[in-house]
């Protein structure tokens, strides 16, 4: 199928408490950090972590898709392999 395991791996958020719980463990693991910018939040990387670089990647890889689906370049379709292909590794 082209999909790797960890793409199937059921993460279920069916509250804003279940997405903090996420958002929580990616703390734990990666540095992940709220950050707030003219009243918008988002999410920084904390640069000590291990992963950072690595995730920093993926996240602007992330970007350049939506970025893509947004302006008509990339299709649902090559979106959606990009996502699923993302868990390789």
């Amino acid at each position: 199928m082209g999909v790797a395991p960890k793409a199937l791996r059921d993460i279920r958020v069916e509250s804003a408490r279940e997405a903090l719980e996420v958002l929580f463990r990616m703390e734990e693991e990666i540095g992940l950090y709220p950050v707030e910018n003219d009243g918008a939040m988002g999410h920084a990387i904390d640069s000590e972590k291990a992963l950072a670089p690595a995730t920093h990647q993926s996240l602007v890889a992330w970007k350049r898709m939506r970025d893509g689906l947004s302006d008509g370049s990339v299709s649902s379709e090559e979106y959606e392999v990009c996502k699923a292909s993302s868990f390789r590794g």
